[in-house]
């Protein structure tokens, strides 16, 4: 994502960093982009007032869809790339729900409970999602199958998630976690004003 023409846009360039190409053009900032395997096809965000940031897909003949009729917040592409995960607001309940829709378009499939704090991944074999939540000062990675019920992976009393993922096999994944820290300081301006 690069706003070197004066919006966010996705560019791409080849691994020595030289032949760059906007991949997207618009009115509108895009972000959090994914390119699927066929090298053409791109998957992204984009902030359509007044809706919000939803999911765009553009093909490689340059056509392009939009995925979602709502704002979209953590997202991700199934590995077979046939399905995509968002969460997003229930217009009717106004609670954050998951869906899961075929890349194509169409009705969701799977309409999950959960509300992803930051992060939404597949699992390797696309039979579940994981995501993390915050509790507080503490957080928990949790596995919702597609069938079956969701249960705890990770848990921290002391610490939030910031990001994770899976491992190319599946069998184990990386996080990053912490806590945010911040400090007061109070200034007092009567002694330093001019007299």
């Amino acid at each position: 994502n690069s706003k070197r023409n004066g919006r966010g846009q996705i560019w791409r360039m080849d691994l020595e960093g030289k032949n760059m190409r906007q991949m997207t053009e618009g009115e509108s900032d895009v972000s959090n982009a994914r390119l699927l395997a066929d090298g053409q096809t791109l998957i992204y965000q984009a902030s359509v007032p007044p809706l919000g940031w939803v999911l765009m897909k553009k093909s490689g003949d340059g056509s392009l869809k939009r995925l979602t009729d709502m704002e979209v917040g953590s997202w991700d592409v199934s590995p077979d790339e046939k399905l995509v995960a968002y969460a997003a607001q229930n217009r009717e309940t106004k609670k954050m729900k998951t869906f899961v829709c075929p890349l194509e378009g169409g009705a969701p499939l799977k309409v999950f409970d959960i509300d992803p704090n930051r992060t939404l991944r597949w699992t390797r074999d696309g039979k579940a999602l994981t995501f993390d939540i915050a509790r507080g000062d503490s957080g928990e990675i949790v596995l919702q199958p597609l069938e079956g019920e969701k249960k705890t992976l990770a848990s921290f009393a002391a610490d939030r998630f910031f990001w994770f993922d899976w491992s190319f096999d599946g069998k184990t994944f990386a996080c990053i976690r912490g806590k945010h820290l911040t400090d007061v300081i109070v200034i007092n301006t009567e002694d330093n004003m001019p007299k």
